[in-house]
């Protein structure tokens, strides 16, 4: 009989609140609802992360000075290598280099045939080469068909020496 009376005493003493009752289930049914909504977004994201990171395309990171890209210090290598899902880091060998003789400039990019990644991307055009020439004792050009006509169109056919700034050749 005890039972009964408290349970009548709890529904009417829910029923002389009622609004205040509701609005406090409300709003902790909206926390909740929220927490769950970015707890659960957050972890969808991280796992996503987590997942993808090592599919990830490769980056070259480079900074940019009036609109031209310049050089980044060598110190920022090991900066770069301690960010969370960067597993290899160097530097990249390129510059600029005027063509006087067509008003044009070319990029110009080093590659190192010892790093994995180069391997991977250039080895088809490496072994086509080094049927024709020897690849490893003399030093060579990877260029395209319009930098290769260009170069025809000035004789120079079978080599090319680059002109310092300072003068001289490299």
């Amino acid at each position: 009989m005890m039972n009964l009376k408290l349970l009548d005493y709890t529904l009417k003493s829910l029923k002389r609140r009622l609004v205040k009752q509701l609005s406090v289930i409300f709003i902790f049914t909206l926390l909740v609802f929220l927490l769950v909504s970015v707890f659960s977004i957050s972890s969808s994201l991280k796992k996503e992360m987590e997942i993808s990171v090592n599919e990830l395309p490769e980056l070259v990171v480079q900074k940019m000075s009036g609109g031209r890209q310049t050089l980044i210090p060598t110190e920022r290598i090991f900066e770069i290598a301690t960010i969370p899902g960067v597993t290899n880091t160097y530097e990249r060998i390129w510059g600029y280099y005027y063509f006087i003789n067509s008003n044009v400039n070319f990029t110009i990019i080093g590659l190192d045939f010892d790093l994995d990644t180069y391997k991977q991307k250039y080895n088809d055009i490496i072994d086509i080469y080094s049927e024709q020439i020897d690849t490893i004792s003399i030093p060579f050009m990877i260029v395209g068909d319009g930098v290769l006509k260009l170069l025809n169109e000035n004789f120079y056919k079978q080599y090319y020496n680059f002109t310092k700034v300072s003068g001289g050749h490299l």
